[in-house]
């Protein structure tokens, strides 16, 4: 497991970072398991599956985009794109707390080759941002499953900043305080690209690869979304440093 964890942790690593600068985070169902991550598209965070050894299963996953316009225009060109596909079908089921805010649910049934699907949607439009949370099952597995989607969906936080989600966030701080340190010598001491200087040698084996697997052994209960977007955000913050 601490393993597979830290190719997740890896492969995340490698992303381009994004101009997102809150951490958000959610806790999927228990029991799922994160989905390949080699095929997430961009903008999509983080993904999970009901299980891994069916050719249809339920699944959730995240995704954030900064958008142009305020929340009322956004949701509106949101409905429009999917009122646009003749094979779906829309309904507007209100509003749902979540940790941050009250996001907009929605519910789409359209058709695929493996049957009915339906699909739940989440929108939470924050500081100009949307945080879109997906869940997709097969219609006839709904009502089984779409109290933990709800469940799942309430539970996204969109934090200021990665420690704030923690209670005791000392040791963290001094963790992310030594690692910026330690890169922002190597920005001004090592020529190359940023991307090619995370990837040294140097820098992985002394300071990335410690932290990642500090994160992986001292916040395991706060699971595995938790600990991999720690990584990723992270990660988007040294890429902004000069």
């Amino acid at each position: 497991m601490k393993r597979f964890l830290l190719l997740c942790f890896l492969f995340f690593s490698s992303l381009l970072c994004s101009n997102q600068p809150q951490f958000t985070f959610f806790q999927p169902p228990e029991g799922w398991l994160m989905s390949n991550p080699t095929h997430l598209e961009d903008g999509l965070k983080i993904g999970f599956v009901q299980s891994q050894r069916k050719i249809f299963t339920p699944a959730i996953s995240l995704y954030i985009e900064k958008i142009p316009c305020d929340e009322k225009t956004y949701l509106n060109a949101v409905l429009k794109n999917h009122r646009s596909d003749i094979t779906k079908s829309i309904r507007e089921l209100g509003l749902l707390q979540t940790k941050s805010g009250k996001s907009h649910l929605l519910q789409i049934d359209t058709k695929s080759n493996w049957g009915k699907i339906r699909i739940l949607q989440s929108i939470l439009v924050k500081e100009g941002y949307a945080y879109i949370q997906t869940a997709t099952c097969l219609r006839e597995d709904f009502l089984k499953i779409n109290q933990e989607l709800l469940k799942s969906f309430q539970s996204l936080c969109v934090a200021d900043d990665l420690p704030s989600t923690l209670e005791n966030h000392e040791e963290l701080d001094k963790k992310l305080a030594t690692l910026l340190t330690s890169w922002k010598k190597h920005l001004q001491t090592a020529k190359g690209e940023k991307e090619d200087l995370f990837k040294a040698n140097f820098f992985q084996r002394n300071q990335w690869l410690p932290f990642t697997e500090y994160i992986t052994h001292n916040y395991a209960e706060f699971g595995i979304c938790w600990q991999i977007l720690a990584i990723q955000y992270v990660k988007e913050q040294l890429m902004r440093m000069y």
